[in-house]
């Protein structure tokens, strides 16, 4: 009876045990499940040991090879001063987070993850919890938009135009470096003003850009830009709205030809044409002339004629 007594526990004795014993399988259905790597290392032995299956996915370590691995084996060596930083924080009892920590795979390739952890205690035994996210596609996806956006800018910088973007309200928002020499001023200084500050005719500017947002371009729109120095650059300008991801109006792209060039040979073209014309009146007046006196003595002479043969006619009478 005794020993049967023994074995008999109190109700809510196995109800707790139940409960117990159901926490502990969801939680290891969740470190199982989990979509982060989950590692733990002994900090006094600093070797691995707990990992998901996660984590043996990310480092491309069967588990019972990672489980044998010094807590400092998948990270590269040149890593290692930061990674060790890190953990003399954890053992401090600081939660970490660090930002794209390269994770050294079984086969040398390397994916990077955003790593948070912490120094835990279980029976008196103290551990390093870590949990892994891997942002490789993340970070190579950044990676290429910045190529894309560093390609783009090298092309905006080695164009000839003068190109910058204008907001709704007028406001320069970007520019090149051919904007910095046309204007004398520098991109830090030219961002944020106005738009039509910078032009002998500011009105004429401002009528451009806002007829930008009303028509949605501008062709070939005549506009003088004058350096601090009180240079002119005659330009053209072509312009279109641009828009945000949601289709959006954001603002105004323009570009401007540089046409002073064009105008001087225009201007030393009609300077020119003048002068000919001018040669052209004076000629003809010349030769109206010229031909107004032949004819005055070509009459002349036909009347000296005739008075000759009418004065041998009256001498012969």
């Amino acid at each position: 009876m005794s020993g049967h007594a023994s074995k008999t526990r109190p109700a809510g004795q196995k109800h707790a045990e139940g409960a117990l014993w159901e926490s502990e399988e969801m939680f290891r259905a969740v470190f199982e499940g989990a979509t982060d790597g989950i590692l733990a290392a002994d900090i006094k032995t600093k070797r691995l040991v707990f990992a998901n299956p996660r984590i043996c996915e990310i480092t491309g370590y069967p588990l019972r090879e990672l489980l044998r691995l010094d807590m400092h084996a998948i990270y590269p060596k040149r890593d290692l001063p930061y990674v060790t930083g890190q953990f003399a924080k954890q053992i401090q009892g600081k939660t970490t987070i660090a930002r794209d920590i390269p994770v050294l795979r079984k086969d040398k390739g390397v994916v990077y993850c955003d790593v948070s952890s912490r120094a835990i205690e279980i029976k008196k035994q103290r551990y390093m919890a870590g949990f892994f996210m891997d942002i490789t596609e993340r970070r190579r996806a950044e990676e290429a938009l910045k190529e894309y956006h560093q390609y783009t800018r090298e092309l905006i910088e080695s164009s000839l135009d003068v190109l910058m973007t204008i907001s709704a309200k007028g406001k320069i928002t970007d520019v090149n470096h051919e904007t910095e020499l046309v204007t004398g001023r520098s991109r830090k200084e030219i961002i944020g003003t106005d738009f039509s500050g910078y032009f002998t005719d500011p009105n004429a500017a401002r009528k451009g850009y806002q007829q930008v947002f009303h028509e949605g371009h501008v062709r070939d729109y005549p506009l003088d830009i004058k350096h601090h120095d009180g240079r002119v650059t005659h330009v053209l300008y072509n312009a279109s709205v641009y828009k945000d991801t949601q289709g959006r109006v954001a603002g105004v792209f323009a570009a401007a030809r540089d046409i002073t060039n064009r105008r001087t040979m225009e201007d030393e073209l009609k300077k020119k044409t003048k002068e000919l014309e001018a040669k052209v009146d004076e000629l003809e007046r010349f030769n109206r002339l010229t031909v107004g006196r032949e004819l005055r003595m070509m009459e002349l002479k036909k009347r000296i004629k005739e008075l000759e043969g009418e004065q041998k006619r009256a001498q012969k009478t």
